[in-house]
């Protein structure tokens, strides 16, 4: 509730790593009433700190600010709003929810090898520290993911490596057919999940393909990794900080879902698997989520080709290369944005359009945050 994040910057020491970010704890001063007017004799006020009361969070609305003032009356304040209050605050939720996440962590290279050599690995070292008071990210993942988004290249430019990417994709099941352009209403391919949001029936009925859903196929995608490079530091896949909703399946528990013979499938030993419902969690696993204010590497491992296999792609690397990595945040990550548009649409649980997201809705409201902390580094290529 104070001026925080828009403050002049200090610089912490953090662990190992010496971060720069906004001030806390510096609140703006003004008269708790009118001088001269609100009391007796003229009698003297003092000045004191003021304390803000805009509650600013992490997600914009998914509505017009015209719906918006329709649904919850005239003075509903708009989301983007210009200009500033008598503080310097935006008046807009944007601004403020983008400058919070903006101080809410911080990454470097600097233990990244600083030389390279054709035809061998090298080790690209990623640190990260969450600034809040919090896990970050805070909630669960289905509302918010964070991941490291990271590419290497060479002085012309030349892709070597990249995770954390996006494809732009058609989304049929939501009306898509073809891809739009649109890169922001997309996920990082590093799950593809298919789940049936259920169906309407006279009689409420829970399960799949009834008044409810189960998680029909959970597959990693080509830039997931195994949950070893954040158990045991293996150098290899995605950087994701998340809190997942985890359903425990025990010994003799169905899935839910039938093997490729169709017959159930009923699981031997414990199996973790993440929900996309709340009903259906047994835990919430945090591990993925940064802990406040104390800093974890992430190694990421680098093959280059041989100078041979170049000569046969005709070729050549010009050093240095250069190393980017960002976090870029997601308030709503689009697989479920469009999970809770099938959920929510004519042919859901209810029977009939809620008229809550759609497709559209997702495309134009959707505004998840890139760079939210980046740095750069610059390795020396050795032939």
């Amino acid at each position: 509730m104070s001026l925080f994040p828009f403050t002049g910057n200090s610089t912490y020491q953090v662990g190992d790593m010496k971060v720069t970010t906004p001030t806390p704890g510096v609140f703006p001063t003004n008269y708790a009433a009118v001088p001269g007017v609100s009391t007796d004799q003229n009698y003297p006020l003092p000045v004191r700190q003021v304390v803000t009361h805009y509650f600013s969070g992490v997600d914009v609305p998914l509505a017009s600010t015209d719906y918006l003032s329709a649904r919850l009356g005239p003075g509903y304040p708009d989301p983007y709003a210009s200009g500033t209050d008598q503080y310097g605050i935006p008046n807009a939720l944007n601004a403020r929810r983008t400058a919070l996440l903006n101080a809410a962590a911080r990454i470097s290279l600097a233990q990244t090898d600083a030389t390279a050599t054709l035809g061998n690995e090298f080790d690209v070292r990623v640190e990260a520290v969450a600034l809040t008071g919090h896990r970050f990210p805070a909630g669960f993942s289905q509302e918010r993911t964070t991941y490291i988004q990271l590419s290497v290249t060479d002085d012309n430019g030349v892709l070597l490596y990249q995770s954390g990417y996006v494809v732009d994709k058609p989304h049929p099941d939501t009306g898509e057919t073809s891809p739009d352009g649109n890169i922001d209403d997309e996920d990082i391919e590093h799950i593809h999940a298919v789940v049936n949001a259920g169906m309407h029936t006279a009689t409420y009925a829970t399960g799949a393909a009834n008044n409810g859903h189960t998680n029909t196929i959970f597959e990693a995608g080509p830039d997931d990794g195994p949950d070893a490079r954040l158990y045991v530091g293996a150098p290899e896949g995605l950087v994701l900080f998340r809190n997942e909703l985890t359903h425990i399946f025990m010994p003799g528990d169905s899935l839910g879902r039938n093997d490729a013979n169709g017959n159930p499938i009923v699981v031997t030993k414990p199996h973790y698997e993440e929900t996309f419902s709340a009903a259906f969690a047994s835990t919430v696993d945090n591990f993925r989520s940064l802990q406040p204010l104390v800093p974890r590497t992430f190694s990421y491992a680098v093959q280059l080709p041989t100078q041979e296999e170049l000569n046969e792609m005709g070729m050549t690397l010009k050093g240095p290369l250069h190393v980017h990595a960002q976090i870029n945040y997601e308030h709503f990550p689009p697989l479920f944005l469009r999970f809770l548009t099938r959920t929510t649409g004519p042919n859901g649980p209810a029977g009939h359009d809620l008229h809550l997201v759609n497709e559209s809705t997702i495309d134009t409201f959707l505004k998840n945050l890139k760079a939210i902390a980046t740095d750069d580094f610059t390795v020396n290529l050795e032939q």
